[in-house]
């Protein structure tokens, strides 16, 4: 399974150099490493088609109106 971070430091994966700020895809492996090692931070998670908003807009429904 691949895991999207951002760089918080300069990588070079595949070969390629990659600069603090940019979103790389990776293995988990990889991303556990760059992760314990403070190169990277974790990208939530983008919504798919079958992740229904419902959840979202319930959240959202239980806030007290101002």
């Amino acid at each position: 399974m691949k895991t999207q971070l951002l760089l918080t430091g300069p990588h070079t994966h595949a070969g390629r150099k990659h600069q603090p700020g940019e979103r790389i895809e990776v293995d988990g492996d990889l991303a556990r490493w760059l992760l314990s090692i403070g190169s990277a931070r974790a990208l939530p998670a983008a919504r798919t088609e079958s992740q229904p908003l419902r959840a979202a807009q319930s959240a959202q429904s239980k806030e007290p109106n101002p």
